[in-house]
């Protein structure tokens, strides 16, 4: 067992463990019996939420972008398809390197303990001297202040807030966009934030935090998540604009109390009434209406507490949630075919590695690789596509009207000279000429 001051198992008698022993034999011993069955030749359940209509393919934007604790892509994914350029993915873990190569196998890609430690890279090494725009987004490691965690904050060796600004005070990027949970925001948490943020960025940078509801923008799932987005620009942090939802929660609101106040808050900005209803998981990963829909609870990371784990559940409370949905959030299936082959005793369904990422906002097109604690700790640990989509959107409606403005700019002495070539002609003939002057 590691070392690590964040790492401690579960504190149980040996009579529980004797307990979960002879259960985990149990189920190992049914799973065999009924996977060695014949498979059914029914048709696989198809899911009917296409992510990728929530992320539409923006043109390129020539804003070049670095994406750190890339995980899985959830952040990386989001702002490719806002028209950003890849330039670099960091991520310590192997897997997660996996994973990105796979999908995208023209991207440089930094991953594993040697390579792909924040904390060993030379920025300016790494990164190419460019004329484009130049974003860094990243999510560090949530565990530190995560309420399913210890909560060890700064004094967490996972802590890697102040590297992230590293990147920024090194490579000095026109925005900046970091990601975690709403704990960091917390009066726990705050003061420690704040100081980072003071002693790090205030001088350089023009910052603001706000809260991102996955369901807000279509994910059919509970998980809210602070960002923090810091301008080198004031005009630009000027005119960013905090992305005002896109879906309504009014289906679900008598399920879930809890969405009141984000319905609330979302009226505040826009026409709710005319938002289309964000789907529900059973609808989302084509389940019938036997039982009532509804949205899924913030999963959890296969990665995190004491032992590598195929559930997704955070507590008794998430697993409640799911049931009455008919859905079983514990052993995690590697396919819909070996779900379909196993299924839980109550009567629920099974979830497989596609369902969770479907229902985390990854697109059906985007392989997660690795066995399923692996896969779904990767998934776990991920921003929602769609949520990076619209902070992306922001950020580069922000940075581009400034950019459009310089690139319509006209050198002086090239407009002089243009000009008195146009008084010798009767009109203006010339596209290039007008291209030039930012008229065309």
């Amino acid at each position: 067992m590691t070392s690590a001051s964040w790492r401690r198992g579960n504190d149980i008698s040996e009579e529980k463990r004797e307990w979960f022993r002879q259960k985990s034999i149990a189920s190992a011993s049914r799973k065999r019996r009924l996977t060695s069955l014949k498979a059914s030749e029914e048709p696989l359940r198809e899911s009917r939420l296409d992510i990728e209509k929530l992320m539409p393919t923006l043109s390129p934007s020539s804003i070049d972008s670095i994406s750190l604790f890339s995980g899985c892509g959830g952040l990386d994914i989001g702002f490719e398809r806002a028209g950003f350029d890849h330039v670099l993915s960091v991520d310590i873990l192997d897997i997660c390197g996996e994973t990105l190569k796979f999908n995208r196998p023209s991207w440089k890609v930094l991953s594993g303990e040697k390579k792909g430690d924040i904390r060993n890279i030379d920025w300016k090494k790494e990164v190419p001297n460019k004329d484009n725009l130049l974003v860094i987004h990243g999510g560090p490691p949530c565990q530190p202040f995560s309420n399913s965690g210890r909560q060890l904050g700064e004094e967490d060796s996972r802590n890697m807030v102040p590297e992230f600004f590293r990147s920024v005070n090194e490579l000095l990027p026109d925005a900046f966009i970091m990601e975690n949970v709403p704990a960091l925001g917390s009066a726990k948490f705050s003061p420690y934030l704040d100081s980072e943020l003071k002693r790090n960025v205030s001088h350089s940078y023009f910052y603001k935090k706000f809260y991102m509801f996955a369901p807000n923008f279509g994910v059919p799932q509970q998980r809210n998540r602070l960002f923090i987005v810091g301008f080198k620009s004031e005009a630009a942090f000027n005119r960013f604009i905090i992305p005002k939802p896109t879906h309504s929660l009014d289906n679900f609101v008598d399920i879930h109390k809890g969405l009141k106040k984000h319905i609330k808050e979302a009226k505040l900005h826009v026409d709710y009434d005319q938002l289309p209803p964000v789907s529900g998981v059973r609808e989302s990963i084509g389940l019938d209406d036997s039982k009532p829909d509804g949205l899924a609870p913030t999963f959890r990371s296969g990665f995190t507490g004491p032992r590598n784990s195929t559930s997704i559940l955070n507590g008794s409370s998430s697993q409640k949630v799911l049931k009455n949905m008919g859905i079983w959030g514990n052993g995690v299936a590697p396919s819909k075919e070996a779900a379909r082959a196993f299924p839980p005793e109550n009567g629920t369904m099974r979830l497989s590695t596609d369902d969770v990422a479907l229902i985390q906002g990854f697109p059906s097109s985007w392989q997660i690789k690795g066995p399923v604690y692996k896969n779904i700790g990767q998934v776990g640990n991920s921003v929602a596509p769609p949520v990076a989509y619209q902070v992306a959107i922001a950020v580069r409606k922000a940075l581009l009207k400034k950019n459009d403005s310089r690139s319509s700019q006209t050198n002086p002495q090239k407009a002089q000279r243009l000009l008195g070539r146009w008084l010798n002609r009767s009109f203006f003939s010339c596209s290039s000429d007008l291209d030039l002057l930012g008229m065309k």
